[in-house]
Formats: structure tokens, C-alpha cells, sequence
């Protein structure tokens, strides 16, 4: 894929800070300025910036610049898709990446992971496994139920977390 930027340019190009997760441009050019953020939020909500006439999403760059290899996926652990901060984006494949579903916009419990089942009259919890659900059970109250759904979720992801450490920084 040559029409693709190499990490060269777009070290040359572009300053990543990984503190705040913004490119900053190290070149002007027309009514862009040295120093100036670049990208801008696209209908997604995602940071994309322009090399070349070529499109490019900030989180993909920000890996590519820190890892020197493009990822398959990235994932923002947050969930908010502007925040490109290094502690908060990892390389992963796409499985990897649907494993951290946002919330359901039927979701009426304000939770993820957790939602109610009105025949059962209990609060249900589960969360994404390699693309599947795995219920955790059901519960008389919420609290209990988003207990154990973010608790999961973070043995899912501090699992997830060091098989990508393993992957990557090899």
C-alpha cells in the first residue's frame, strides 16, 4: 500500500503528544500553522487529519507513530472516540474491539452490562466475550447486578490488556 503514510512523514509532518492525545502540526502549509492542532471531528465523533489527500483517523495514527506498525483495530477503553491519549487507546483486532460494546440505546438501567427482565422481575447482568454474550446471573437489585457486570468487565479488559501487552510490544 504505497499510497499510505510512512511513519517518516507523519513524523515529519506532525508532533503526537501522548499526554493529551493531539497532533500537533510541525510544518505550515496554506492556512494551517506550525503548531496548530490538527484533525477535526468527524459525523462519527472520531479526530480524522488529512496527509496527502489521504484520510486518516488520529487513533490509527497515534498507534502507528508510538508502535511504528499499523494496528487492525484500535480500541478507546473509555469508549469516548476523540480521546487519543496513549493510556487510553490500545491496539487490537476487530473481536477485540466489539468486546467493549457501548451501552444499548434501549438500556434503561444506565449500566452496561445490565438490564432488566420483567418476567423474571430481576436485574440481569452480563458482557461480551470474544463476540458472545456470557450472562452473569440475575439479581434483586441493581447495585448488585452492576457490581458484578463492571467487575467482570474490568477482569475482561485487564485480561484483554495483557494478552495485547504480549502481542504488540514484541
Amino acid at each position: 500500500m504505497s499510497d499510505v503514510v510512512s511513519l517518516e512523514e507523519l513524523k515529519r509532518l506532525f508532533f503526537y503528544d501522548p499526554e493529551t492525545g493531539n497532533f500537533y502540526r510541525l510544518k505550515s502549509i496554506r492556512n494551517l500553522r506550525k503548531g496548530d492542532i490538527a484533525g477535526s471531528l468527524n459525523k462519527s465523533g472520531y479526530i480524522e487529519i488529512y496527509i496527502n489527500s489521504k484520510r486518516y483517523r488520529a487513533h490509527r495514527l497515534a498507534v502507528f507513530y508510538m508502535t511504528g506498525g499499523w494496528p487492525k483495530a484500535v480500541d478507546h477503553k473509555n469508549r469516548i472516540r476523540n480521546d487519543n491519549r496513549w493510556c487510553n487507546i490500545r491496539p487490537c483486532t476487530l473481536a477485540e474491539n466489539n468486546q467493549n460494546p457501548g451501552m444499548s440505546k434501549r438500556n434503561k438501567s444506565g449500566v452496561i452490562g445490565v438490564h432488566w427482565h420483567g418476567r423474571q422481575r430481576k436485574w440481569i447482568a452480563a458482557i461480551q466475550v470474544d463476540g458472545k454474550k456470557l450472562h452473569l446471573g440475575s439479581f434483586s437489585t441493581r447495585e448488585e447486578a452492576m457490581l458484578i457486570a463492571n467487575t467482570a468487565s474490568r477482569v475482561r479488559d485487564a485480561l484483554l490488556e495483557s494478552v495485547l501487552y504480549r502481542k504488540y510490544a514484541a
